[in-house]
């Protein structure tokens, strides 16, 4: 996914050098896109646990209510919310991985851009 998403960005940033007077117009540019980036994977990511956490609280109302759930539907619950928030871990070592190629990729162009 890294990969591709440097392939699909680069030559887009690239292509706008020219219409770019100083460099570091370019480069507060891409700054701010990493900034947007972090802010909606890391809520993508945090959707996950916000997610398991909304199945246990049913989970224990239904423990509660007079309407009993059966257990293996408590159980069924519980291993979803389970999921969801290992996907949301996973989600979040995905973001951070992202993160330090974009910043990579940042410096990378920085460097280039100062030859």
């Amino acid at each position: 996914m890294n990969k591709l998403f440097l392939s699909l960005v680069f030559p887009v940033v690239l292509a706008h050098v020219p219409a770019y007077g100083a460099c570091q117009d370019l480069m507060e540019e891409l700054r701010v896109m990493r900034k947007a980036q972090q802010s909606l994977l890391t809520g993508l990511a945090d959707n996950h646990e916000t997610f398991a956490s909304a199945i246990e609280d049913m989970t224990s109302m239904l423990k509660l209510s007079s309407e009993k759930a059966s257990r293996p539907e408590l159980l069924s619950m519980n291993r979803k919310a389970q999921a969801f928030r290992k996907r949301g871990r996973s989600a979040q070592r995905q973001t951070e991985r992202l993160d330090a190629a974009t910043a990579d990729l940042i410096s990378r162009i920085e460097d280039c851009l100062k030859d």
